[in-house]
């Protein structure tokens, strides 16, 4: 496999990341050809430089979630991770699996707390995602920015969804999608993408 990229200033994971076991349960690796899917789909439009991005769906008691620091263009079979839960206070996840789970953990693990609709969430980047001037009018921006994969951040976003209903841009960072299912919660963004493409051809 080729060495993983990183986007300049990624430091890694901002929470302590305790694993429970290697494996991820059997039953959730039948998701894999489905993360496949979407990370075909975003690479197809430009929307998989490096590590930006990661995208998860509920599971049990839990959700599976990338890996940190994966490049969703080559995604592989070992970054699929199993997050059984998030302790917010003590700023810890337990997680199954050979890699610890993805630094923006937290926000998907507050989003579906808060969001019973959300099954599946796509974090994704583009060009236009920092580009206010484009973005207004079409998707609704966090108010503020907040540093990655922190817990601040984390409630930027389920305060941000109060005002929209399936996605949102994350200011000068990169848009969330969420959906009853990856494919949806795919399209959603690329519905967006494309969109803010025709408007900044427009420009």
């Amino acid at each position: 496999m080729n060495k993983k990229r990183l986007m300049e200033g990624y430091v890694g994971i901002r929470f302590n990341a305790v694993r429970l076991s290697c494996v991820i349960p059997v039953a959730a690796k039948r998701f894999y050809p489905k993360f496949k899917s979407v990370c075909r789909l975003l690479k197809e439009n430009d929307m998989t430089y490096a590590n930006a991005g990661n995208i998860s769906v509920l599971f049990k008691d839990g959700f599976i979630i990338t890996s940190t620091g994966s490049n969703l263009e080559s995604l592989g079979k070992d970054e699929l991770i199993y997050v059984e839960r998030c302790n917010f206070k003590k700023n810890t996840v337990y997680y199954h699996g050979r890699h610890k789970p993805s630094s923006e953990t937290f926000m998907h693990s507050l989003i579906y707390s808060n969001m019973p609709k959300a099954k599946a969430i796509i974090h994704a980047h583009d060009e236009f995602a920092t580009r206010p001037e484009i973005l207004k009018g079409d998707i609704t921006e966090s108010e503020k920015e907040a540093p990655y994969g922190s817990l601040e951040l984390a409630r930027l976003a389920i305060k941000t969804f109060k005002k929209a209903r399936s996605i949102i841009v994350l200011k000068n960072h990169g848009y969330v999608s969420t959906a009853g299912g990856l494919k949806t919660a795919c399209n959603i963004i690329l519905k967006t993408h494309k969109l803010m493409l025709k408007k900044a051809r427009s420009l």
